[in-house]
């Protein structure tokens, strides 16, 4: 499980355009501590969404568009996924919760996601700087096509992880034996009337 606390680019594909558009969380990866110049060694997992309403042309297939973003594995008040979990759980943690949050709850929970460019050292990226719950009055988006699975560092690396996430864990400080074969699948969908995690 990818527990969390408050202490403390991929395939070549079009960019996922700008905006607010409703999706599910995917996939949950733990890859690892990961080395960063500025930040120094500091534990990342990466959470992708899939986005029915944007579709892309996959070997003759239209498919929808995913998108993710690479966060700290930290819920402090000033940490990027304590924020965007805040405004997608649509309440404040408690102190349990803050203590010991298992982050792999949130695959199979659908979420309202803002995208925004961003240019850095001549290139575009397709960031996520907002996520949201589902308003009551919006449609829930039609359930996702990828497979919908949690990989916790160490485990074997399965067949569909995406090759820049196998690329990440293969950068990270402590690089994990990584026979391929699959693992499990999370089943968790939201219930309509249940909270989102």
């Amino acid at each position: 499980m990818v527990f969390v606390n408050d202490k403390g680019g991929g395939e070549d594909f079009p960019l996922v355009p700008q905006g607010t558009t409703p999706g599910w969380c995917i996939r949950v990866y733990d890859i690892g501590e990961q080395r960063s110049e500025k930040y120094g060694v500091k534990p990342k997992v990466v959470l992708v969404f899939e986005l029915p309403e944007h579709r892309i042309d996959v070997d003759g297939n239209m498919m929808p568009m995913q998108t993710s973003n690479i966060y700290t594995q930290s819920l402090h008040e000033k940490a990027d996924l304590r924020k965007h979990l805040d405004m997608w759980r649509g309440k404040a943690f408690s102190k349990e919760e803050l203590a010991n949050f298992d982050l792999n709850k949130v695959a199979g929970v659908p979420a309202m996601i803002t995208i925004t460019h961003n240019e850095k050292g001549g290139k575009t990226y397709a960031n996520i700087t907002a996520l949201t719950s589902m308003p009551a009055s919006y449609p829930k988006p039609p359930g996702p096509v990828a497979r919908v699975f949690t990989y916790d560092i160490g485990q074997p690396i399965p067949e569909d992880m995406h090759k820049w996430v196998v690329n990440k864990l293969e950068q990270a400080v402590q690089p994990p034996e990584m026979p391929t074969t699959s693992e499990r699948q999370t089943e968790s969908m939201m219930d309509d009337d249940a909270p989102p995690f």
